[in-house]
């Protein structure tokens, strides 16, 4: 049996335990869905001459949930490690991949030879693990919150308040009525907060002040202006009320 078919599967992603400790984890799921593409096209007869084989950025994502930056990462290193050949061809230009099956036998090799004792001779079974794909796709979306939680909190710590003219400018740019001292002063006596969590993007509270102005709820009639103390209540509730994933929708 060929390295490549052993690396195959159609009902699971399998991830060889010796290219995940060589390669990454990454890049040996990479190498298990590949293996799987070529085991299909060699089974139809339609690798082309030279050993190429097509392979699409949405159907290796499809299947291993590695999104296409992951998927360039780890074909870079695949290819610089002369383990794969990636090319474009045809119109509109297509990803072709070919598999230097000799370099991954030279990878599984030279580990399996670390695994020999001074007393012994034996070589240590090859392990394959597999994983099932519903898993893979849970904990890809567990580590991608911890990602945006990470973010959040980074955002937080980098920002600073905007001065009155930044204010000015950017609603200048805008082309809103917001009065930029009354917008600063707003929520300097606030401690910069949006609600009760701490700002992290003070335009998107002035997008969201202009969302507030639009809105005919927040005014008694469309003909008399809010005075400052019912203007601030009316914005601090529209804070509190609003869909914070809208807020950030822009």
């Amino acid at each position: 049996m060929s390295t490549l078919k052993l690396l195959a599967s159609n009902n699971f992603i399998t991830v060889n335990k010796t290219l995940m400790l060589s390669l990454g984890i990454d890049e040996a799921i990479m190498i298990g869905e590949l293996a799987s593409e070529y085991d299909y096209w060699e089974t139809k007869e339609q690798l082309d001459e030279d050993g190429f084989f097509y392979s699409t950025v949405e159907k290796v994502e499809e299947n291993t949930t590695l999104t296409k930056y992951k998927q360039k990462k780890a074909l870079d290193k695949l290819q610089k490690l002369g383990i794969v050949e990636v090319q474009r061809k045809g119109l509109p230009a297509k990803r072709y991949v070919k598999i230097h099956e000799e370099k991954l036998l030279q990878i599984l090799s030279n580990k399996k030879s670390k695994n020999l004792t001074s007393g012994s001779k034996k070589i240590l079974p090859l392990e394959v693990k597999k994983f099932d794909r519903n898993n893979n796709i849970n904990n890809n979306n567990i580590n991608n919150n911890k990602e945006r939680e990470i973010k959040k909190r980074e955002n937080a710590k980098r920002f600073s308040p905007p001065t009155v003219q930044e204010v000015k400018e950017y609603c200048l740019e805008r082309g809103n009525n917001i009065d930029a001292e009354k917008f600063v002063e707003f929520y300097q006596s606030k401690g910069w907060k949006v609600g009760t969590s701490k700002m992290t993007d003070w335009k998107a509270s002035i997008r969201l002040w202009e969302r507030r102005d639009k809105s005919t709820d927040h005014y008694p009639n469309n003909n008399t202006s809010c005075t400052e103390q019912t203007a601030s209540y009316n914005i601090e509730e529209y804070e509190n009320n609003y869909n914070i994933m809208d807020y950030f929708d822009f």
